[in-house]
């Protein structure tokens, strides 16, 4: 396939959809906090709640950025320069293995 009907293939999320996904997001967290405020449950939901974090941030990076998600999920601290406010896209997740880039493995596309 040509990169051209490879870019004919690609549909972006419509501003509903990503107002949907964002809204799914904040409401999970927001669950989990209102839970772990409740002292009668007795329940810990502190990595419910981190994981509800991670996940909505997960989802922003995705739809901000437009990087794949194998990229995404290899993203280490130091590929984020807060000064520039830039991400460095230097390594993708794929079959559980972390990997060059899909550009970095052919720079032709």
């Amino acid at each position: 396939m040509s990169s051209a009907e490879r870019q004919k293939k690609i549909r972006p999320l419509s501003r509903e959809h990503l107002a949907a996904l964002f809204g799914a997001a904040l409401y999970r967290v927001h669950t989990v906090e209102r839970m772990q405020a409740d002292e009668e449950s007795g329940v810990d939901h502190q990595n419910a709640l981190r994981a509800a974090r991670r996940d909505a941030a997960l989802f922003l990076t995705l739809a901000d950025t437009g990087v794949r998600p194998g990229e995404v999920l290899a993203l280490r601290w130091d590929d984020f320069d807060s000064a520039t406010r830039a991400l460095r896209i230097e390594r993708a997740i794929s079959l559980r293995a972390v990997k060059a880039t899909k550009t970095e493995e052919n720079p032709n596309g």
